[in-house]
């Protein structure tokens, strides 16, 4: 029987090999699986109300001066206490914080024109109350703005010839501030804060009568945090305020009449405090 080259190719289409491309050469590997997700960081819920206890120590100083002249206090150890409550409201938080810190007991000088004309003994108490708003724009940046409540008494001892005064200046500031955070998976986090704010103070001595000095002025707060897991907290805060000088006024001191003012001045702290949250 003669078989054409047609039927040929039909018993070759027709066969079991044919009909089964796989058996026709080697099997094909399987495709690979889809890639996964990339590494999450894990970021932890938001806060809740907390409160935090701070105790620390430091350095400051105290400055006034005016046209030609300057009351300097030399460098003042500076002990601090004070807490910090924190309150979920509305979108963010409400922060009410308070601290009273001590200087201690140093030499002060006063210089005209460059020369000492007066040396005598200074210490200082302040003592704070800050109420205010702090709102996350995400989870690294926040914001915050508030009011806060100075009292600062400046204690003026051994003053050749006049004794002892004392001065108690009350400040009222508006403040608005920034930070940056960073939370960590095992709980911890690290933030930087700094805080700008403009005042009005109002100076009140002891042997001075029929006064009303007040100033304007401005601060500037700086603030390095870094908490654990277990509510221990590091922190190092940065103090700065200063106060422009009073207009010249008639008073009387110690019943003299005269004339005085409250000169410029500036005071600072730097502390190293630590924390415990709860």
């Amino acid at each position: 029987m003669r078989i054409s080259p047609a039927t040929i190719v039909l018993l070759a289409l027709s066969s079991p090999a044919a009909a089964q491309p796989g058996l026709a050469g080697p099997p094909m590997p399987p495709p690979p699986p889809p890639p996964g997700p990339g590494p999450v960081e894990e970021v932890p819920p938001a806060d809740g109300a907390s409160m935090q206890l701070r105790a620390g120590a430091g350095i400051g100083r105290y400055t006034e001066s005016g046209q030609g002249f300057s009351f300097n206090s030399d460098l003042q150890p500076f002990l601090i206490v004070g807490g910090e409550g924190v309150f979920p409201a509305g979108g963010g938080h409400m922060v009410l914080q308070a601290s009273a810190g001590f200087g201690t007991d140093v030499h002060m000088e006063a210089k005209q024109n460059g020369m000492v004309f007066q040396e005598n003994r200074f210490h200082q108490q302040v003592f704070e109350a800050s109420p205010r708003y702090r709102w996350t724009l995400n989870p690294r940046v926040r914001f915050e703005a508030g009011y806060r409540l100075t009292m600062q008494r400046l204690f003026f001892t051994d003053i050749p010839m006049l004794g002892d005064a004392l001065e108690t200046v009350t400040v009222h500031a508006v403040e608005a501030g920034i930070g940056w955070q960073r939370r960590y998976p095992d709980a911890s986090r690290l933030a930087v804060d700094f805080v700008i704010g403009l005042n009005r103070g109002f100076a009140e001595n002891d042997r001075i009568q029929g006064e009303d000095f007040s100033a304007g002025g401005a601060s500037f707060n700086a603030r390095v945090q870094k908490r654990w897991a277990n509510g221990l907290g590091v922190e190092t805060q940065l103090a700065y305020r200063k106060q422009d000088g009073s207009e010249v006024q008639d008073v009387e001191f110690d019943g003299m009449p005269t004339m005085a003012f409250w000169p410029d001045n500036v005071t600072w702290q730097l502390l190293i405090v630590t924390g415990f949250a709860i």
